[in-house]
């Protein structure tokens, strides 16, 4: 009778080549003077949507676990800015954690505007995590 034994399947050194490449070149073209900065990694940008329904333009963005008080909306020289911060939950340090996908920290999405629009009639609302 056969035996069955898991396996694994071995990772070719090939695959990981081009995240190699792309993390070393990251570092040789990274700015001395960005350490000082705020890394990248703190930003995220939620998804949108936008679109053009009749006689109005409509933007709806994913911003899951955050209340309009954490949200601000502007209007810049025909840019549609909307900016915030979702803070990090805490997570309980025993917890051998899987998987880490959710972003934490600053957003910023810049939208420009459309030559029709009418930005001093803009209206937003915010329900169930969608602006």
């Amino acid at each position: 009778m056969a035996e069955l034994v898991k396996t694994r399947p071995r990772r070719r050194t090939a695959t990981r080549f081009p995240t190699f490449f792309q993390d070393w070149m990251s570092d040789l073209m990274t700015p001395a003077w960005a350490d000082e900065a705020e890394p990248a990694s703190t930003m995220w940008a939620p998804r949108l949507d936008f679109m053009e329904t009749d006689g109005a333009y409509e933007m709806q963005v994913d911003l899951p676990g955050l209340t309009k008080d954490d949200i601000s909306i502007d209007v810049d020289e025909r840019r549609l800015v909307v900016h915030g911060q979702r803070e990090e939950t805490t997570r309980d340090e025993e917890a051998n954690m899987l998987r880490l996908e959710r972003r934490f920290g600053r957003f910023y999405r810049s939208l420009a505007l459309p030559d029709a629009a009418e930005p001093h009639r803009a209206e937003a609302t915010f329900h169930d995590g969608v602006l």
